[in-house]
């Protein structure tokens, strides 16, 4: 009898890299598609992320943006969040480094807003909000400090 291949969503779970949410394999080819639907090189230096300081490129950014199940073209906007949360005003090491409990707000305005179908009165018809907003506490924890 043959042994059965480990499921690869239950490895990562497994391996503490979830937030506890259904993840997608970050393949080679889905992470080369999503780093091409940011139109930046995967190499590029978006933010050194607090606590650690670890190198937020944007190949690591699309990892985890793939993981939690982002189309290439949200990624921009989990760049621009990943910008954001990481200026010094937004505190990021204060608020991943505290013992209350937090949860920080990813709102996303302008036309990239418009960019994922909504229905009358604006409930996402495409599910565009989960993964970008799903994306961002999951891109801290893989990037170690320098």
């Amino acid at each position: 009898m043959t042994t059965p291949a480990p499921d690869p969503f239950e490895t990562l779970f497994e391996r503490g890299v979830t937030d506890g949410l259904p993840v997608v394999p970050p393949t080679r080819e889905r992470v080369e598609a999503m780093v091409a639907g940011s139109g930046r090189e995967a190499d590029e230096l978006i933010a050194l992320v607090p606590p650690n300081f670890g190198r937020a490129t944007v190949e690591k950014i699309a990892i985890n943006a793939v993981m939690a199940g982002c189309r290439p073209d949200y990624l921009p906007v989990v760049i621009a969040g990943v910008e954001a949360m990481s200026e010094d005003a937004f505190d990021l090491h204060g608020v991943s480094a505290t013992t209350n409990f937090h949860s920080p707000l990813f709102i996303v305005n302008g036309p990239a807003a418009g960019a994922a179908p909504s229905a009358p009165g604006g409930a996402p018809t495409r599910p565009s909000a989960g993964p970008c907003g799903s994306s961002s506490p999951t891109w801290g924890a893989p990037l170690p400090g320098p």
